[in-house]
């Protein structure tokens, strides 16, 4: 019988039930519950629980468990039903699906079948009971009672067997969790023995420590606000050998997995002891000994993580410098990868023998040591993984769906299990089998971004706490590392982003120390790769000299100008060599934003200006200037006026018209820093060496300003936003954001959409900032970086961010 045909035949048999006697009777209802019950629930009224179960939206968008069309049937039974506490046995797990036991008090069911068109009843004789056989519409089931107590169910041979069995005297499976069960609230029994052998059936591949874990469980179900609390116990015997009795005298502590597990994870679990000695001891099994001073001794925590790929072995230390110095397995170091040393085994530490029962048999070749945590994995690609995601602050434990949600359980377990279901559920199909794949496919868990149950080991039963959280909080918490891409020669230019004409999707460009050119797409994947003659000393423009919507890639290299199709081909008539040095970033200006481009190259004191075809410009008459030009020629645009801005060493400062004749002319020298001009409220705008903000305006009038608290200000603006940086204080607007102490590059602006971003790196600590107008910080923000980034939207409307990591490795992010 298959489970979506069970559900239907028992919510249309529940619909036909409803008080009516007051008459008593000498037996239970726990005497007839089935000794092979694998799952129990228990409702003080079933028009209570089913209506409750019809509320819940998950019920809902999953169709396969209970199909939203029995509404009307359940408000059926709504209209007719008055109370009395009910048992829903479900036994003979197959592949066909579940038997099913109703069983209650003969006073509170009575079957009503006037309104039913198309019917049958049928009556069996077994033994001294009459069996009676009910075909209402599509629906068969089968009822009988015995001692003034009513059974119902999908099998008559199930019937049968129970009848048999209360004759027998053959005890209650739930004996002592129905003995704690309170019979006012809506509860779940569990058997674990038959539960594990379901599992191994549908899940074969299950690496989840669920198997073996106790004898029995209660729980108490809550359902508010389409969230879904459980508080119980989970049992056993004495003698029992099950995985939370060997936590015996155990005291559990804070359990911190989460603040290591990555943000894309599908899950963790943790263990957590105050006595890994103690801990062993009750794990022991035949000879084995724990070795003295054993890292192991060390730890407070044990537990693994379940990354996209694969999956680690996490311990938390407790002291880090002692368990270091306790690991003394042979190793050789594998690579540093963001400062952190990954290492690997020589010799197997074969865990297993100290951590039986508590993590599946796997070799735990790699190894890394961050912060309190011991990292192992079988593949370094596992630990780099998870590195880069704790060191950019994106993991689950960061999450708000997630600290909502661990606000409902207790602060330390013996065993915390969370699944990151928006994960999970890939895994989940992954480890399915037969029709359960088929279920795992159907289920629908948008609106549930956190499942969470903790055992709390209490002498011989356990605390169970659990939570199946709906919530308002956002299911991403600022940023996530999309790809990350490694050469063998270290990288020597900042990262550029640029967009392909083609998809219009984001790639990548950058130089590295051989100069060659590399274009990467946003998933990683190499495109080409080109070999320049030198180093690339300016930005990378992309152009579109042909005025048909292909883009090009313009750069200069000290002794070249070149313009590249999307293929890395050069460009005819491009490149220009030049003799002598170009000794200051290419510039390219377009005037109208038509796409007619000129192409700016200094020279010392002299601007050559070329167009689209190679050629130099003529009618621009500006040849060179009495010493050496500081920065590149900039084109700055004030309401429909154009100009070009040039410093030269002198302090002189030159503001141009199109044609290289003076358009404003500036009386007075200036000691320049290493700031650039900007435009900025529509004035001329830089920092001077005196640590003063200069603004000129296009009549020529120079005003200055003390910036305050000044060391070596580094300025940089747009019309509306100026940005200046002092050491480790930054001013937007002149609203002041205070950061923590470091080395950090010049601050970068940039315009997306209508939304403005401030970026800025820490290459002390190796942290990138990045701040809106207002001076707050981006959720998720630091992450890891070494250089200047780029920044763009892509196709999709997110936004995709590029730094540099290690001398070969550069990053891409998303937020």
């Amino acid at each position: 019988m298959t489970r979506k045909r069970f559900l239907l035949k028992l919510a249309i048999f529940l619909t036909i039930i409803s008080c009516s006697t007051n008459d008593s009777s000498t037996a239970e209802i726990d005497d007839f519950i089935p000794s092979e019950s694998i799952y129990m629930f228990q409702a003080p009224e079933l028009v209570t629980m089913l209506k409750m179960m019809d509320s819940l939206e998950f019920l809902q968008k999953n169709r396969f468990i209970i199909e939203p069309s029995h509404r009307e049937q359940l408000e059926y039974l709504a209209r007719h039903s008055e109370g009395g506490v009910s048992l829903i046995s479900l036994t003979g797990a197959t592949a066909g699906g579940y038997d099913y036991t109703i069983i209650s008090r003969e006073e509170n069911i009575t079957i009503v079948t006037d309104s039913v068109v198309n019917k049958s009843i049928e009556t069996f004789n077994y033994e001294n009971f009459s069996i009676k056989k009910y075909k209402l519409e599509e629906a068969g089931f089968f009822t009988v009672t015995k001692n003034g107590i009513f059974l119902a169910s999908n099998s008559r041979k199930q019937l049968e067997t129970l009848l048999k069995e209360n004759s027998a005297g053959v005890p209650n499976p739930f004996s002592k969790e129905y003995a704690a069960a309170d019979a006012s609230k809506f509860s779940l029994f569990i058997n674990h023995r038959l539960l594990d052998t379901l599992l191994t059936q549908n899940f074969p591949g299950n690496n989840l420590p669920i198997e073996n874990l106790a004898t029995g469980s209660l729980l108490d179900i809550d359902i508010a606000d389409q969230k879904v609390l459980f508080n119980g116990i989970a049992t056993w015997q004495e003698n029992d050998k099950v995985l939370l009795a060997a936590f015996h005298n155990v005291t559990p502590v804070q359990n911190e997995l989460a603040l290591i597990t990555p943000m894309d994870a599908a899950g963790f679990y943790s263990y957590s002891y105050n006595s890994f000695e103690e801990l062993f001891q009750n794990l022991r099994t035949g000879n084995r000994t724990l070795p003295e001073n054993h890292f192991l001794s060390y730890t407070r925590e044990a537990g693994m993580i379940f990354t996209p790929s694969s999956r680690a072995l996490v311990l938390t230390a407790t002291d880090p410098s002692l368990a270091r110095e306790a690991n003394t397995f042979a190793r050789e170091e594998v690579k540093i990868y963001r400062n952190v040393e990954i290492l690997k085994f020589t010799t197997n530490p074969k865990l297993t023998d100290y951590l039986d029962q508590l993590i599946p048999s796997m070799t735990n070749t790699y190894f890394a040591y961050l912060d309190n945590y011991i990292l192992m994995a079988e593949d370094v690609e596992v630990l780099e993984h998870i590195i880069t995601n704790y060191l950019n602050g994106s993991t689950l434990g960061e999450q708000e769906y997630y600290k909502d949600a661990m606000q409902n359980l207790a602060g330390a377990s013996t065993l915390l299990m969370v699944a990151n279901t928006e994960n999970f559920k890939p895994r989940l199909i992954q480890l399915s089998a037969g029709k359960m794949e088929e279920s795992s496919k159907s289920l629908d868990l948008s609106q549930y971004p956190i499942l969470a149950l903790q055992f709390v080991q209490e002498r011989n039963f356990a605390h169970i706490h659990g939570i199946f959280n709906t919530t308002t909080a956002s299911r991403r918490n600022g940023i996530s590392q999309t790809a990350s891409i490694e050469i063998e020669s270290p990288i020597a230019t900042a990262p550029a982003l640029l967009r392909n004409h083609i998809n219009n999707e984001t790639e990548v460009a950058f130089q590295n120390e051989e100069n060659i050119l590399y274009l990467y797409s946003s998933t990683g994947e190499q495109l080409w790769k080109k070999e320049l003659d030198a180093r690339i000393n300016s930005p990378l423009y992309q152009v579109d000299l042909f005025k048909n919507g292909n883009l090009q890639l313009a750069f200069s290299s000290p002794n070249s100008l070149y313009v590249l199709d999307r293929n890395g081909n050069n460009v005819k008539p491009f490149p220009l060599d030049f003799k002598d040095e170009i000794t200051r970033p290419l510039s390219v200006f377009d005037y109208d934003n038509n796409r007619t481009y000129r192409f700016v190259i200094t020279q010392g004191k002299d601007v050559l200006m070329y167009d689209s075809r190679g050629r130099r410009v003529k009618g621009f008459d500006f040849k060179s200037t009495g010493s050496e030009i500081v920065e590149a020629p900039k084109h700055i645009r004030i309401r429909n006026k154009d100009y070009i801005v040039i410093p030269e060493a002198s302090g002189k400062l030159h503001i141009l018209s199109r044609q290289g004749n003076s358009r404003v002319t500036v009386s007075e020298n200036f000691s320049f820093s290493n700031s650039e001009w900007y435009l900025h409220e529509n004035t001329f705008a830089s920092v001077d060496s005196n640590d003063q903000l200069i603004r000129i305006t296009e009549a020529a009038k120079v005003s200055r300003e003390a910036i305050p608290n000044a060391v070596n200000p580094i300025f940089t603006a747009t019309n509306k936003v100026r940005v200046i940086q002092s050491e480790n204080n930054l001013r937007i607007n002149g609203r002041e954001v205070i950061l923590d102490y470091g080395l950090y590059t010049k601050p970068q602006i940039f315009e997306i959409g209508k939304k403005t971003f401030i970026g800025i790196i820490d290459t002390q600590a190796q942290k990138v900032y990045l701040l809106d107008e207002e001076g707050e910080l981006i959720p998720g923000f630091p992450v890891y970086g070494t250089s200047a980034i780029d920044l763009r939207q892509n196709a999709a409307g997110d936004r995709i961010l590029t730094v540099k990591a290690e001398d070969n490795t550069l990053l891409l992010y998303e937020f």
